[in-house]
This record gives C-alpha cells, sequence and structure tokens, in this order.
C-alpha cells in the first residue's frame, strides 16, 4: 500500500513538474511574502530570507514582497509569480512550496519537504529546504512570453488612452471658458462711430514676384493628410512627407487630442484650428486636412 501511494505521489509531482517546465521559465521574478501565514512576524527564524536565497540559487530574480519593484514589473506585474509557503506538523514538520501567476492560478507546486525536529525554527528551516529540492531539476531560464510580456503593453495603452481622455476633457472645458470670456470680451467693447477717411490712391506698376514671396506661397499650399492609427490619426506633411501630428480620437466627432505636439485639434465652421498653450498663452492656428 505504501508502494502504491508513493508511485502516486510521484506521478503527481512528475506531472506537476513537466508543466512547470513549460511555464516556469516564462516569468522573469519570483515574490516572496514578507510574512508566511504560520509566522508570527515578518521574517520570524529568517525564513523569508531563506526562500529568497533559495530561488537565488536555482536561479530566479527574487524581490521580497515591499521592496522597490523593477519598472517593467510596475508596468506588468504579470512577469512575476508569487510564492506562497506553507508549513505544519506536530509529530513531523511539512512543508511545500506555491508559485502562482497574477492571476492567483498555481503554475507549480513543489515537492512536500519533511522532517522529524522538534525545535521550531530548526524545523522550518530543514522542511523547507526539502521542499526547494523540488527546484533542482528544473533548470530555470527565463524566456519571454509574448502572451505574457503583451499583458503590459496593453495595460500601458490603456493607461495612455484614459490620461489623454482625460486631457481632452480639461482642454474642453478650458476652451469653453476662453470662448465664453472672448463673448464677454465683445459685449463689452465699445462701440466705434463711423468715419470718413480720404486715401489718396497711388497708382503703382505691378512688380514681379520675389523668392520669399514664392515661398510664402508654397508654403501656404502645404496641406496635412489624415492616415488612420489604432487610436486615430497621423497627420502627413503633404511637402515632406513627414508625420508632423498625431491625434487621438475623442468622444466627441470633431474634437481630437495632440499626442506628440501638445494642445487640442477641432473644428468650427467647416475649419480645423489647433489650440495650445505656448509661454502661458492661449495659441490657434489653422490647419488643413484631407482625410
Amino acid at each position: 500500500m505504501k508502494k502504491i501511494i508513493a508511485f502516486v505521489s510521484l506521478t503527481f509531482f512528475t506531472i506537476s513538474l513537466c508543466t512547470a517546465q513549460l511555464s516556469v521559465n516564462d516569468y522573469k521574478y519570483v515574490i516572496v511574502e514578507k510574512q508566511f501565514h504560520f509566522q508570527n512576524e515578518p521574517d520570524e527564524y529568517n525564513l523569508n530570507q531563506l526562500v529568497k536565497h533559495l530561488f537565488r540559487k536555482y536561479g530566479f530574480k527574487v524581490i521580497i514582497e515591499g521592496e522597490q519593484l523593477p519598472s517593467d514589473l510596475k508596468s506588468n506585474y504579470c512577469l512575476a509569480l508569487t510564492s506562497e509557503v506553507t508549513a505544519k506538523g506536530a509529530l513531523r514538520t511539512k512543508a511545500i512550496v506555491f508559485l502562482r501567476d497574477c492571476d492567483n492560478n498555481v503554475v507549480f507546486t513543489s515537492n512536500e519537504g519533511l522532517t522529524k525536529e522538534k525545535d521550531f525554527a530548526r524545523a522550518y528551516d530543514l522542511a523547507i529546504r526539502n521542499a526547494f529540492n523540488s527546484f533542482s531539476i528544473l533548470n530555470y531560464k527565463y524566456v519571454p512570453n509574448e502572451r505574457i510580456t503583451s499583458q503590459g503593453k496593453a495595460e500601458e495603452e490603456t493607461k495612455a488612452v484614459e490620461e489623454a481622455k482625460q486631457e481632452i476633457q480639461d482642454l474642453k472645458a478650458k476652451i469653453e471658458v476662453l470662448e465664453e470670456s472672448k463673448k464677454t470680451e465683445i459685449k463689452a467693447a465699445p462701440k466705434i462711430e463711423k468715419q470718413e477717411i480720404s486715401v489718396e490712391v497711388k497708382e503703382e506698376k505691378p512688380t514681379k514676384p520675389t523668392i520669399s514671396d514664392i515661398k510664402e506661397e508654397v508654403a501656404e499650399a502645404i496641406y496635412f493628410k489624415a492616415v488612420a492609427n489604432k487610436n486615430g490619426f497621423n497627420l502627413i506633411n503633404s511637402q515632406s512627407g513627414i508625420t508632423d501630428f498625431v491625434i487621438i480620437k475623442s468622444e466627441l466627432d470633431d474634437l481630437f487630442l495632440v499626442k506628440n505636439q501638445g494642445g487640442v485639434l477641432y473644428k468650427k465652421a467647416d475649419t480645423w484650428l489647433r489650440e495650445y498653450i505656448k509661454d502661458d498663452k492661449t495659441v490657434v492656428e489653422t490647419l488643413d486636412i484631407r482625410f
């Protein structure tokens, strides 16, 4: 009977280990709890530091819960596995190490570490070390997995879109305040009486256009071709062929956030206007955009 139980346990562990070989390598970090459920205080008996040391021994990058996170882990928490260590027993102390992903799914379960040691501190130490023997044949080596690394990109894009929407709302509110202010100024402006002014008109011979005049005419002829992207449009300069502006859609059809240059783009009386702040002053410029 004991042989059957041992065989079943070994089979279960082998299956668990095979799964780990296919998935543990997808994760760049391991986060260790600062206090296990069986401890009365953080790092009691130096067990958390022991677990950190043992993970490092088998090639993992380890962070104890509460420590400063690397920048890539801040933006994508799914790059890490979180370790969970359980330990219990009276006559014998048993310890198991679990690794969970960011969705709390168990990715790996160690074999059970056993000891008959009576002293608590020594018993936990030995049981955990014995459980970590399961990692000796893992041959862990981090290999980026697109399914996991892309989660951070998606979160960043979502955050950028949300920030863009908020900025659009803020700028829209500011534009409304400015328009109301201009209306008030126009109403308050004094009326100007018409006066007849005699102007002597001298007939002048037409002059040939200068190079600077030609350049100005060419500059005025510039327009922007709108090419759709994921969140809006790229506005491509008709002469240089370079994307001068990247605009992001808002909840309003004729209002966009200018992502790379700042400000907003909105349509007024069939004219596209870009409005932005420069030197604490509001600047409005007209853009010829062809969708």
